[in-house]
This record gives C-alpha cells, sequence and structure tokens, in this order.
C-alpha cells in the first residue's frame, strides 16, 4: 500500500485545459466548422466578400494593391522575370490596406504610379496627402477619420471588409486556402526551379572546365600537328591570305633535301659498300656473272648514289629532269667551259667542228631559208671585213626575247619572259657571255626526288638486303659449309651470321629513313595535290580548335551568370514564400489560441517541412 500511494502521489495531474491543441492545416476549416467557429457555408461569404474587394481595388494605385506586409508575400519579389505577378486578395492583404489608408497612404490611382516599379515610391503625409490629379492641380484628399475620430471615406469602406472578414471568422477558414496555396503549390513550385537552376550551374560550371581543357588540349595538338608537318604556327594569319597551303610548299624543299640527303649519307656508308662488294663477288663467283658485264651495273641507282662525291652538283644535261628551276640568259648553245662540249643542238660537234659545219658562200637550196649568215666578205689589210667586223669573231644572233625562266610544274614547262638588264647594271652581266647556260645548282641527292629512281634506288636496297638475308640464312645449315669450301678467301671471310645479319640492318638503314612518317607525309605532299590540300584543311581545322573551345567557353560563362541571378530569384522567391507561410501560422495559432483561452495550439502537416529550409 505505501508504495502503491507513493507512485500516485507522485502523478502529476494534468487538466484538459492544459493539453495542447494539434490541428492538421488540410483540416483546419473543418475543424471550425465541427466546433460551431464558422460557418456551414463560409465559401458563399468569402465570395460575396471577395466580390466587393475586387470592386474597390480598380480604384486603387499600384502603391497600395501592391504592398507588402505581415502575412503577405511582396508581389515584386514573387514576379516572374517576364511579367508581373498577378495580386491575390485575401483577408491579409485587405488589412494591410486598411491600415495603409489610415497611415495615410494616398488613395488616388495615378496613371504614373500604376506599374509594378512604381510599388515602392509612394508617400506617406501623415492625415493630409497632397497629390496631382490629371490636369496637373494640386487637390487634398478627404481626411480618413470624421469629426468625432471614426473612419471615414476609403478608410471606413475598406475596414468594413476587414469587419466583415473578422464577423463569423471567416478570415480562419480562408487561411486554410492560403496555407494550402503556399504548400502544395507555391514552395514546391519555387524550390523545383531553384533546384533545376542549382542542376544547371552545376552543369555549365563542369562545361566551362571543359572547354578550358579542351581549348588548351586543341593548342597543344596544333602546335604538335605543325612540328610534325614543319609549317609554323603563325602561318595561320600570315599576309597575304597564304594559309597552310602555300607554307607547306615553302617548307617541302628544305624538308625533302634534308630527308635525301640522310638517305644518301645512309647509302654511302662504308659497310653498304662493303655489302655491294660482297654481292658482287658472291655473284661472279657462284653464277659466273661479271657486275661489269650486266647493263647498267649490278645495282645500279645504288651505285650511281655512292658514285658522287661529297658536294657534287647536278649540272649535266643528263641530271636535266632533277632540277627544279632552270635560268636560261639568251640562247643555250654550251653547256660547259670546255671548247670541245656538247652544243645544244648539234649532238656529237665540239664548238671548233660545229663552227666547220657551217658552210660558207653557199647559196641555199633551192626552198630553203637563206639566215644571211653564211656569206662572208674577204678581210682587209687591216684584218677586218668590210663591214668593220673582225673574221675571227663568234657569229651571234640577237633573238630580243630577254631572259627566259623555264620552270617544271608537273610533268609540263611554263616560259616566263625577263626583260634584259642594261650591260652596265652589274659587272657580271658584261662577263656574262651569250649562249653561256646559268642553271641553279642542286646537290647530288636531289635525284631521289624523282619518283622512278627513288623506286629503283629502294629495289636496289631490297634486292641487296634479301641477299645477306639468305645469306644469313644459309650460314647456320651444314650442307652450305661443304659448298663454300672452294669459294675464294674474301667470300669465306663472311661466315658469321650475326656479321650477315648487321650489314642487312645496315643496308636497310636508307629505307628506314624514306619510310619514317615525317618522310613518307613530304613526300606524300609532293606527290599528292589533293593530300596537300586535305592537310591543309585539317591544319586550319585544328588552328581554329582553340578559338572555338574559347568561344563555347565564354557562352557557357555568360549561361552561368544568367543562371546564377536566376538561382538567387528563385531562392529569393522561395524565403519570401516560407515567410509568410510562417507568419500565417503563427497569426492562426495566436487566433485560435484566443478561442480557447490561451491553450497552445499547434498546426501541424506538411508546412512544418514547407516552412524548414
Amino acid at each position: 500500500m505505501s508504495s502503491s500511494f507513493g507512485y500516485e502521489a507522485s502523478r502529476e495531474i494534468i487538466a484538459d485545459d492544459d493539453l495542447p491543441v494539434d490541428i492538421h492545416h488540410r483540416k483546419f476549416a473543418q475543424w471550425l466548422v465541427d466546433r460551431r467557429k464558422a460557418p456551414k457555408d463560409w465559401h458563399d461569404k468569402l465570395r460575396a466578400i471577395l466580390l466587393k474587394v475586387d470592386a474597390l481595388a480598380r480604384n486603387l494605385p499600384a502603391t497600395l494593391t501592391r504592398c507588402t506586409g505581415e502575412c503577405v508575400p511582396d508581389p515584386h519579389i514573387l514576379a516572374p522575370s517576364d511579367g508581373v505577378e498577378p495580386v491575390r486578395w485575401d483577408y491579409y492583404r485587405a488589412r494591410l490596406v486598411r491600415d495603409k489608408i489610415i497611415a495615410g497612404a494616398s488613395t488616388v490611382k495615378d496613371a504614373t504610379n500604376d506599374d509594378a516599379e512604381g510599388a515602392l515610391s509612394g508617400a506617406f503625409s501623415g492625415a493630409d496627402t497632397a497629390v496631382h490629379d490629371a490636369g496637373g492641380k494640386e487637390t487634398t484628399e478627404t481626411r480618413t477619420r470624421g469629426l468625432f475620430g471614426r473612419l471615414a471615406g476609403k478608410a471606413r469602406e475598406w475596414d468594413d471588409i476587414v469587419r466583415m472578414y473578422e464577423r463569423d471568422n471567416i478570415h480562419l477558414a480562408e487561411a486554410q486556402m492560403t496555407m494550402n496555396q503556399l504548400v502544395d503549390y507555391d514552395i514546391p513550385h519555387h524550390k523545383s526551379h531553384a533546384q533545376r537552376r542549382g542542376k544547371q550551374l552545376a552543369d555549365l560550371e563542369r562545361r566551362e572546365s571543359e572547354h578550358r581543357r579542351a581549348a588548351v588540349v586543341a593548342a597543344e595538338r596544333f602546335i604538335a600537328t605543325c612540328t610534325d608537318v614543319g609549317v609554323s604556327p603563325l602561318d595561320a594569319k600570315c599576309a597575304g591570305g597564304e594559309g597552310f597551303a602555300k607554307a607547306l610548299d615553302r617548307q617541302l624543299s628544305d624538308r625533302l633535301d634534308s630527308i635525301f640527303a640522310e638517305c644518301a649519307a645512309a647509302a654511302r656508308t662504308d659497310a653498304v659498300g662493303e655489302a655491294m662488294e660482297h654481292y658482287a663477288q658472291w655473284t661472279r663467283w657462284a653464277h659466273g656473272i661479271d657486275a661489269a658485264g650486266i647493263d647498267g651495273g649490278l645495282l645500279p641507282s645504288l651505285a650511281c648514289i655512292r658514285g658522287y662525291e661529297d658536294g657534287d652538283l647536278l649540272l649535266s644535261d643528263d641530271d636535266e629532269d632533277d632540277i627544279a628551276e632552270i635560268a636560261v640568259v639568251g640562247v643555250p648553245v654550251a653547256g660547259g667551259d670546255d671548247d670541245d662540249d656538247e652544243l645544244e643542238g648539234f649532238p656529237g660537234a665540239s664548238g671548233k667542228e660545229a663552227a666547220a659545219a657551217v658552210p660558207v658562200g653557199d647559196a641555199p637550196k633551192e626552198g630553203g631559208i637563206d639566215w644571211d649568215i653564211g656569206a662572208q666578205s674577204t678581210p682587209t689589210e687591216g684584218g677586218e671585213s668590210p663591214g668593220g667586223e673582225s673574221p675571227g669573231g663568234p657569229v651571234s644572233i640577237d633573238w630580243n626575247i630577254g631572259d627566259v625562266v623555264v620552270e617544271r610544274v608537273g610533268g609540263g614547262e611554263s616560259i616566263t619572259a625577263v626583260p634584259i638588264a642594261s650591260t652596265s647594271s652589274s659587272p657580271d652581266s658584261e662577263q656574262l657571255r651569250e649562249g653561256e647556260i646559268k642553271r641553279q645548282p642542286r646537290l647530288f641527292h636531289a635525284k631521289l626526288a624523282r619518283q622512278a629512281f627513288r623506286a629503283a634506288f629502294v629495289d636496289d636496297l631490297l634486292e641487296l638486303r634479301a641477299f645477306l638475308s639468305q645469306r644469313s640464312a644459309d650460314v647456320r645449315h651444314k650442307e652450305c659449309a661443304a659448298l663454300l669450301a672452294s669459294a675464294p678467301a674474301s667470300i669465306a671471310a663472311y661466315q658469321s651470321c650475326d656479321a650477315l645479319t648487321k650489314l642487312a640492318e645496315l643496308v636497310w638503314r636508307p629505307v628506314a629513313v624514306l619510310r619514317e612518317p615525317s618522310a613518307l607525309r613530304s613526300l606524300m605532299i609532293r606527290t599528292s595535290g589533293r593530300y596537300k590540300s586535305r592537310l591543309a584543311m585539317d591544319l586550319e581545322h585544328k588552328a581554329g580548335g582553340e578559338g572555338r573551345s574559347l568561344k563555347m567557353r565564354t557562352d557557357a560563362e555568360a549561361k552561368k551568370a544568367e543562371c546564377r541571378l536566376e538561382l538567387a530569384r528563385c531562392n529569393a522567391r522561395l524565403d519570401e514564400c516560407r515567410r509568410a507561410l510562417r507568419e500565417v501560422k503563427v497569426s492562426i495559432e495566436c487566433a485560435v489560441s484566443k478561442m480557447f483561452k490561451g491553450r497552445r495550439v499547434n498546426v501541424m502537416g506538411e508546412i512544418g517541412n514547407a516552412i524548414e529550409k
């Protein structure tokens, strides 16, 4: 009994009046109707009140219809970017308008204050407010209170609207509609917009970083491609709009000269000469064929490259096709300084023989052409002809065609006439004899520029390499030892498989130089105009890659700034709706608490999650 009595005494007896009242925000109006705090037809009464509010609101200025205060969200913040947010009238806005009018706000509708931008510029001037009407005259509004302190004019009209709301607690039933609108529509709408803008902002930041990295990669790739091709990156903006096509043409000759020089140097090594000598000795011993008896030699193209001395130039008539440009002064009649050289037009005849071959004093045959160069006058005692010319002087013809430049382009020739400079212009022009050939010198390895010669040169190297590879394979078999017993000492000396394999690798070195990617690209540029144009277009495309990436990055930055601004607007709208919802909830809880003698009232439901951030 003692323990039971102590337990009962320790319990606190809580009265029903001290228990909190919990109300779901969706059932708040029905809760009021069930407890007879609001009429059942509150919807009809609310509709009648809104009709009166609409009629009164038509004559109010924008400074009152779009004002903000307690439980009323700011319409300027909630307004979309491309329009104006329509005003929703309820009890809280009507009460705010009444309080503004009582405080002295102007109730005259002015066209200059009708827009949304003029909502923040309303001025309160106490009981009397001076305004300008349409005619520009100054008028004074009627006082908001009468003689005995009661409200008058529009202040009284709006006070009647507020009293109609508060009669039968219509404003509390309407508060449920306000809460449902904010909880179910406005706040989720602005929250989804803010989340969408946040995702867009993150995506734009990612795209901006990607475009920044792509610009760096494009610049590095363009520089690497230009380095491989051998052109300067500045050729993209060269003067005259040459572009990369002419830049490739400018770099082609120097690039090919270095490639051909390296290939010729690899073919002129002692190891290649040793391999050629061994091949000739083997052919003489195994087949009884002397290399001298073969037309053109055993390896003619390879021997031709090895036969030149360092610094030799291509100036002979046989190498005329290998010269890229030939400059001719006057008429080409002699190819060298020796009098016994052949004359162009008279093959096999020296200078003296050609002079003797021209008949003197003979009349032209019937139907022939008299060039008037054969008849010469008998010299006088003074050693001169009657015409004043020396009889022993060379015969020359002035064709009066100037300097001629012959350029080979593709498979044809292009001849360009250049005006003859005066003989007094430079001492070199005076020493240049008529009929002497002036050719642009080229080193001997320029013969590799000819595709036919280059193919024959590679064939010779492959033939020599195949021979050495076969000899290396034969050395491994025992049957070859008996066959090589009768071989000369020069052939028997090459019995090492490693030595033959090393020789084969050294013979392959010139071919490897021509097979390098840069060499193949240079040869393709020289031989294929389509490949050159495609490579120039690829270079131009890569040159603009960095600019395109930077442009996309700039666009992404502009969109990111716009998205960040829109995100700030969405967050401001969301915060404004939450503020209004929080104030409406507190207002309802206070009003219901007064009905139940100060009991604590809690409005519950999804409204709590909507208010929290």
